[in-house]
């Protein structure tokens, strides 16, 4: 608002005591200015300086240090414990109502971590030297033991590593680094041929129970039309039994009773090759037809299957090989996935592709079979899928433990054998080892330690690992008058089932392939086996006979 506005609202009577306020004020202003020194008693504009001073005291106070909101929280709980203590004492009475409980609400604590992925940190995981741990404590002593290893073993193969040695040396005669060396020819001794093991006497049981009856003995036998209307009403089934129930050799074939086949084949994945050699042999000759003809199994390197194979048994590494040339696996009707809890790299993959699958193809059967403890999670992978229990084992089996845990298991399992031979009934005798070294040495320093014992009545040793050829893999199989012990790999873990079996000796190690970052590739390491594997092993001992 201008001064010219101003005096035309100012009215006449008060025109004349407003100019003269006006000129007062000009009159102190040139006072004050002419001076060069302040009146603080008659100084007009004094207002204004303790306006600032006000403005400067509050800025002051604003400047001072405030509590924060975690103190805050801290003084009011603080203040309410308090309050509630002297209530519960009776000392204070609440005249009100707190409508603020902190007993009846949930308190939220939000806790906030910093956290950055290993590449944004400078961290390689390539670069890191320490070993990928298999167990939960590395100190235990089932660890410690599984990273010393065998000192039998370790002790034969220096021994061998000598041998060999001393042959190389001998074998110098004659050249020129031997002539040098002064190694002469020894022309009159002849090598000796290794001597071979005696091959079991075959002998014939009592009584040979007809394949109908072996069938129809088996715990699935029992269940097996509520089995085959629970695979009809769902796509996906996750069934669990116990080693020696039948669901490995029985399932594709009541399936295929019921006519699963007509549509297409019927696929069961096994972990290990010599599993889908056996139980393909064993399938057929249940059903009395060629084997590679209507029941056949693929590996790989080997194909034994033709155009009228119905019943298909492989390993789940051919089955994923198949996934490449037909995506949808069109030529099968029902895929048996056999042993998934051993969750293999290509099991898992095989698991993943097959949920993709059924939801394209609403008719395809997809059955998982797994161990007790892990099918509850297959169930909650292909959502929530039925799970189907095939109750009871085919024998009893009494499981005995070490009272300590053993320095050397190779040593420690064969006195196990010895003494089970020397003081136990008949029966064949199955040892659990963690690889083909393990198994050598332990048929060959049991061999020696048997021959020492006098009077000790004959003991047929055969060894059976991966590597091992066919021919000689087949001999666990006959049965013979004499005692037999198998030795061998977690390749008769699953699917295998060796007539006669009483006893079974678990070292409780096996082999793991893991990554080692040293040599910057996958290497086999010896750690302690899971109770899935376990009670798999403890299986064995009650297929044909109580163990």
């Amino acid at each position: 608002m201008s001064d010219t506005e101003s005096q035309a609202e100012i009215e006449p009577g008060d025109r004349s005591e407003w100019e003269s306020a006006q000129q007062q004020l000009d009159r102190d202003w040139y006072a004050l200015d002419e001076s060069g020194a302040a009146d603080d008693t008659h100084n007009p504009f004094a207002d204004y300086v303790e306006h600032d001073s006000q403005l400067e005291v509050k800025r002051i106070s604003q400047q001072t240090k405030r509590i924060t909101a975690r103190q805050a929280q801290y003084n009011q709980d603080n203040e309410m414990w308090v309050n509630n203590r002297l209530q519960q004492s009776g000392i204070v009475q609440a005249m009100g109502v707190d409508d603020d409980d902190e007993m009846e609400g949930n308190r939220v604590h939000l806790l906030v971590h910093d956290l950055k992925p290993p590449f944004l940190e400078g961290t390689v995981l390539t670069k890191l030297l320490d070993p990928v741990k298999t167990v939960v404590d590395p100190t235990s002593d089932l660890a410690v033991i599984a990273r010393k290893g065998s000192g039998l073993v370790r002790e034969q193969r220096e021994k061998r590593e000598r041998m060999k040695a001393t042959r190389d040396a001998v074998n110098m005669a004659g050249t020129v680094l031997g002539n040098v060396m002064g190694v002469e020819k020894d022309e009159g001794e002849e090598p000796q041929e290794p001597t071979e093991q005696a091959e079991p006497e075959p002998v014939e049981p009592a009584r040979k129970w007809t394949m109908r009856e072996q069938r129809e003995f088996l715990p699935a036998f029992a269940c097996r039309d509520d089995l085959l209307r629970v695979i009809s009403d769902n796509q996906v089934t996750v069934i669990v039994g116990e080693t020696g129930s039948g669901k490995t050799t029985q399932l594709a074939q009541y399936m295929h009773e019921a006519g699963y086949t007509r549509h297409g084949m019927i696929g069961c994945t096994q972990p290990r090759r010599v599993a889908a050699m056996s139980v393909a042999k064993r399938v057929a000759e249940e059903m009395d037809v060629e084997l590679g003809a209507q029941v056949g199994y693929a590996i790989r390197f080997e194909d034994c299957t033709s155009k009228q194979t119905q019943l298909k048994y492989m390993t789940d590494g051919v089955l994923l090989r198949e996934t490449l040339t037909r995506r949808d696996l069109a030529q099968y009707s029902a895929i048996i996935m056999d042993e998934a809890h051993e969750r293999t790299l290509n099991t898992d993959v095989l698991l993943g592709l097959l949920k993709q699958i059924a939801a394209t193809r609403l008719d395809l059967k997809i059955i998982v079979t797994s161990a007790t403890m892990n099918a509850q999670r297959f169930a909650d992978f292909f959502g929530n899928a039925p799970v189907f229990t095939i109750p009871g084992r085919t024998f009893p089996v009494d499981v005995m433990f070490s009272k300590s845990p053993c320095e050397d298991y190779v040593d420690s399992a064969i006195r196990q054998v010895l003494t089970i031979h020397l003081s136990q009934p008949p029966g064949d005798i199955l040892v659990f080892m963690t690889g083909q070294e393990d198994v050598e040495v332990c048929c060959e320093a049991l061999r020696e330690r048997l021959a020492a014992i006098d009077g000790a009545k004959p003991l047929v040793v055969l060894p059976i690992y991966s590597q091992l050829p066919a021919d000689l893999q087949a001999r666990i199989f006959e049965r013979s008058s004499t005692r037999k012990v198998v030795v061998a790999t977690n390749i008769a873990e699953t699917s295998l089932t060796v007539d006669g079996v009483r006893y079974v000796v678990d070292t409780g190690y096996y082999k793991l392939k893991v990554y080692n970052p040293r040599i910057g590739m996958d290497s086999l390491q010896i750690t302690p086996i899971s109770q899935a594997n376990a009670n798999q092993r403890s299986g064995r001992a009650g297929r044909t006979e109580p163990g």
